[in-house]
């Protein structure tokens, strides 16, 4: 039974043991950047084990997260040839130097498998909001849900990201209802906001393929129709929001398809990140091209002083012409 004044309070020290950067806050390490979509010459990447801070109350334990090996073969295939990647992985790591990036969008849209190997590709370090709540209470998401509430829940989800978002290096899949509280906002838009956005046709082959009894939202439907409507009405709940994130990514690839692979998805998310990166450059150097109007004209009318004459005698020649 969980108390119902679980929260996050007490420091929790949860480790990334394969983290391959450091995890400093954002106030003691320099940025490169100039906002979120600014371009440094070089990334700065620190490279050792590191820690994140989350809080949890007394009883929850102290033991770390298991977060998946950054270096394994299974995420990293994703950097291969065959994937059409390429050096692209690198080339948005150096840009976004450390700028943390938030997967968002419904149940079933894939933010955990892509979270992993985007992570992977790009050197960063992986959470997972939900399975951090886990953690931290000793419970599953579901009863979590069913013993404290939703609202409960949510708390729990806006104390990890408060945590999270002052490190840098990281990928983090949030919870599919993170986006509706204007606080996980201030703390996402910090970083860059990827929507994973599919059709509710495609989220219930999803979720019905891995069950639906780990999706306390679902508990109540009893066939397929069902499970259509209820993410139908979540998501036109939510629609509005997660139009805030900045960048979104579709998953359908037409009716009766599975929607796009792992890959496909984590290809795209670079090739925007890229994209809005080179924008930016753009828009920067567009702003230095600037002219001032009649300024030749103007150039035959301004008496240069006589710098060779004396400070007074130049006062005084001015104030003669007055």
């Amino acid at each position: 039974m969980l108390s119902g004044s679980a929260h996050l309070g007490r420091p929790c020290c949860l480790t990334s043991r394969e983290a391959p950067r450091a995890f400093i806050p954002r106030q003691k390490r320099e940025y490169g950047l100039s906002g979120k979509w600014g371009v440094g010459s070089e990334s700065r990447r620190l490279r050792s084990k590191s820690a994140v801070v989350v809080r949890a109350s007394k009883g929850f334990g102290s033991s770390p997260p298991r977060e998946d090996k950054q270096s394994s073969s299974k995420d990293s295939v994703v950097v291969s040839e065959e994937s059409g990647l390429a050096n692209l992985p690198l080339q948005v790591a150096a840009g976004l130097q450390g700028t943390n990036v938030y997967l968002v969008g419904m149940m079933g849209s894939g933010k955990s498998s892509v979270g992993k190997k985007l992570a992977a590709a790009l050197e960063y370090a992986f959470f997972d909001s939900d399975a951090l709540v886990e953690t931290a209470t000793g419970a599953t998401v579901d009863q979590v849900f069913a013993e404290l509430g939703v609202d409960e829940f949510r708390k729990m989800e806006t104390q990890v990201l408060k945590e999270l978002h002052c490190y840098k290096d990281c990928i983090i899949s949030t919870g599919g209802g993170s986006v509706l509280l204007t606080q996980n906002w201030s703390y996402m838009q910090q970083g860059i906001v990827v929507w994973l956005r599919g059709s509710p046709e495609l989220l219930a082959n999803r979720v019905e393929k891995d069950g639906i009894a780990s999706r306390p939202l679902l508990a109540d439907c009893k066939n397929h129709e069902e499970v259509v409507q209820k993410l139908d009405d979540i998501f036109q709940e939510r629609l509005p929001y997660y139009r805030n994130a900045d960048i979104e990514i579709s998953l359908d690839t037409g009716e009766g398809k599975p929607g796009l692979s792992v890959d496909e998805v984590i290809k795209q998310i670079l090739e925007n990140l890229q994209m809005r990166m080179q924008e930016a450059i753009d828009e920067r150097e567009d702003k230095k091209k600037f002219t001032i109007e009649n300024s030749d004209s103007a150039k035959g009318k301004i008496q240069q002083p006589d710098t060779d004459a004396p400070f007074w005698k130049r006062i005084g020649e001015l104030q003669s012409e007055e």
